[in-house]
């Protein structure tokens, strides 16, 4: 049972476009933690041996799972608690939203990880 309305409207969205979409409850109202990371790897495994060859995630667990071959592509939402340390790690394609007003993370965060994300690009991926 879906607890955020907006969620569980979004995810009937893209099912209706084609794709699966699974969305697991990580948190239990608790904020990110290496276990959460842990379980959404675990749930990517689980996809991968039923035959899913590209995934997606999006939420707070993406910076993570973007570090490393986990996803093919993150789609950061409201980006708080994320760092540019973070985000210099990151080597997929991530889309990333941010809020015009956001005291965690204000647009020139935002844009700092833009700056990163596009050196990466330029002087990692020829």
């Amino acid at each position: 049972m879906f607890l955020n309305l907006t969620m569980q409207a979004t995810c009937r969205q893209v099912a209706a476009a084609g794709y699966d979409v699974v969305v697991p409850d990580f948190f239990y109202g608790d904020p990110l933690t290496l276990q959460v990371v842990d379980f959404a790897k675990q749930v990517i495994q689980a996809l991968k041996e039923k035959g899913v060859t590209k995934i997606g995630a999006a939420g707070k667990v993406v910076v993570e799972l973007a570090k490393d071959d986990e996803i093919q592509f993150a789609a950061l939402l409201y980006p708080s608690f994320v760092t540019l340390d973070d985000i210099k790690g990151v080597k997929v394609p991530i889309g990333i939203l941010g809020a015009e007003i956001d005291k965690r993370s204000p647009p020139e965060l935002v844009k700092e990880f833009e700056v990163a994300l596009l050196c990466h690009i330029l002087f990692f991926n020829p």
